[in-house]
């Protein structure tokens, strides 16, 4: 009965826990309540703030991570219901592995908790190679391909954790655990743990025609090539690697260059609609959609109007005009005249610092208060006031044939209530677990801010967008909450993947962890569905047997195909290329499949 009040998710049960490793440690072993603190530290320092004042998540990293001075092992303890087992993950980063002795005291300390089921290690690949314990999956395979292409590049070694601000696109990145993202485009990613095959990163590489793969010793493999230049290839049957010239990168780097993307460039006009209300019968609708509201909610509204409404969610769209009447701003005296201004002059290196004071600046500004009123008051009427709603972003430089832009900008959370209750003082009137109150303008100035980021700057300058041509606008959307499942589907196997090019590539995961940015160590089950009919599952969960069943396969088979024949796809494929489909759902608690973005992607 504890657990069932301890644990989240739905198709896969888990929480958090805290073991001393030390006798002076200042609380005893002990599970979080995963359903009011979503994160260790939050854990730490909000339900045990007595106990850790003002700990922030270097002192949390020092005081779980760091071997040398650790007070605690951080883990999470998770239910194989179907199995009748519980299994039990240990954190870890590069500089600070544990060891089997580590395990043992976790183990100890969790069977006095978990004492109804078998308790297992669940270690991760790096932890597995070295001995310690043993992963339960259908196979631990050495080797899985994501992007399948060549590349040459200068192998570059990068710690996961912490990295550099000065990768490249001559860079060949090795790196011992998959990241959620990089900071910029770069020839090829090579990760010594397995990771989603479609998540953003992936999917970008994909998009540029690099090479990103898996290779179980990647360490061993290229650490001896380590700062020289190599051609590399991520093919369907292993890494090849071999040594080649600087030359050879150089005009390897200009015929991979791609010709400068144009954009539609952005239109002060619209207002706030909804998605049923914006016009998307003609080409000439959709372009005009696409330059006031961006592309991904243009393309959400497209869809929304026609496949079934139990298919999609309601919703609205915020054009690109108060972002483009905030960014014209004048701003304090001895700062640069306008934000705009400022944009426009950060291409080319080094603006790493310069982004950051943009955004910083950016978020701390104030929007439009007669706006943010208006925006408040139509979410509130189509949405509901205490609905946790996202506010999603939707620039013009990204989800296009030429420019994918897969995860480059930031969504968040927001809450009409936290601005009607005359405080500024969390929790969240729409959800008790959220601490900090996510107001309106908050959330404006968030995504508008990432349109900014290291990384989408960068990759928007190795397509020649110039930075004066761009614009954000946002889609707001409800916020799903203890969805069973996150699935990213293509209508057609992506690049340089062996089958019939028409089967469906599908990647599921198990409860709200997500497909596109994973986890270190964490792998969604993958599933391709032939054209012929049937279900060919090709590697689980790390996180459950099952996630999707095939009833559900077969559902959104169907459901693909409707939108594969509905949807316009308005922009030709070039000669040599076809157009599929990347498509994102979630599996709400009540059991019914959503389709949240539909981006083309040119194959």
């Amino acid at each position: 009965a504890t657990w069932e009040r301890l644990h989240i998710g739905s198709a896969v049960h888990w929480t958090r826990f805290l073991v001393p490793s030390s006798p002076a440690a200042r609380v005893p072993a002990l599970l979080g309540n995963g359903n009011v603190y979503e994160l260790h530290v939050d854990l730490m320092a909000k339900g045990l703030a007595t106990r850790f004042p003002g700990l922030d998540e270097t002192g949390y990293a020092r005081l779980v991570l760091n071997p040398a001075r650790r007070e605690f092992y951080g883990g999470s303890v998770v239910e194989h219901r179907r199995e009748g087992w519980f299994g039990f993950t240990v954190e870890e980063v590069a500089s600070g592995p544990v060891d089997a002795h580590d395990v043992d005291i976790v183990r100890q300390a969790l069977a006095a908790l978990v004492t109804f089921a078998p308790l297992t290690f669940e270690p991760t690949p790096e932890q597995a190679a070295r001995g310690m314990g043993v992963v339960r999956t259908d196979g631990d395979p050495d080797y899985e391909a994501y992007s399948r292409a060549t590349a040459f590049g200068r192998v570059r070694r990068v710690d996961p954790d912490h990295l550099p601000d000065d990768l490249g696109p001559s860079d060949v990145v090795l790196l011992g655990a998959a990241p959620y993202d990089l900071s910029a485009p770069v020839a090829a990613i090579v990760t010594g743990t397995r990771t989603a095959e479609l998540s953003h990163l992936n999917v970008r590489s994909a998009a540029r025609g690099t090479p990103s793969c898996f290779v179980k010793d990647a360490d061993a493999r290229l650490t001896p090539w380590e700062g020289r230049v190599v051609r590399i290839t991520c093919g369907e049957a292993g890494l090849e690697v071999a040594a080649a010239t600087d030359v050879e990168l150089a005009r390897w780097l200009t015929a991979r260059r791609p010709a400068p993307v144009g954009i539609a460039r952005p239109a002060s006009g619209g207002g706030i609609v909804g998605l049923l209300e914006l016009p998307t019968q003609s080409v000439e609708d959709r372009a005009t959609g696409l330059s006031r509201y961006g592309s991904k909610g243009r393309n959400y509204a497209v869809l929304a109007q026609r496949v079934s409404v139990d298919w999609t969610y309601d919703g609205l769209l915020v054009p690109f005009a108060p972002y483009l009447a905030f960014m014209a701003e004048d701003r304090p005296a001895g700062s640069f005249a306008k934000r705009a201004v400022t944009a426009s002059a950060l291409v080319g290196a080094p603006r790493t610092a310069a982004l950051q004071l943009l955004r910083d600046d950016i978020e701390r500004a104030s929007p439009d208060p007669a706006f943010v009123a208006e925006l408040s008051r139509r979410v509130a009427q189509t949405l509901g006031p205490t609905t946790m709603v996202r506010f999603r972003s939707s620039s013009n430089a990204e989800d296009d044939l030429r420019f994918s832009a897969a995860g480059l900008y930031t969504s968040t959370s927001v809450c009409i209530a936290d601005d009607r209750d005359g405080d500024d003082v969390g929790p969240s009137a729409c959800d008790a677990g959220t601490d900090r109150e996510r107001g309106v303008a908050r959330g404006l100035t968030r995504v508008w801010a990432s349109l900014w980021a290291d990384r989408a700057v960068a990759e928007r300058e190795w397509y020649g967008i110039p930075a004066d041509a761009v614009a954000m606008g946002i889609l707001v959307d409800p916020r799903a909450a203890d969805e069973r499942a996150n699935i990213v589907a293509f209508t057609g196997l992506p690049n340089g993947r062996p089958g019939d090019p028409r089967a469906v590539l599908v990647e599921a995961q198990a409860g709200e962890a997500e497909v596109v940015s994973t986890d270190p160590g964490v792998w969604p089950e993958q599933v391709v569905l032939p054209a012929t009919g049937g279900v060919q599952r090709i590697s689980r969960s790390s996180l459950a047997a099952e996630v999707l069943s095939d009833a559900q396969l077969k559902t959104l088979a169907d459901r693909l195909a409707t939108i594969e024949a509905v949807y316009p796809v308005d922009d030709p494929a070039p000669a040599g290329h076809d157009v599929v489909l990347d498509t994102e759902w979630k599996v709400l608690a009540d059991g019914r499949l959503v389709v949240k973005q539909v981006r083309p992607f040119l194959r």
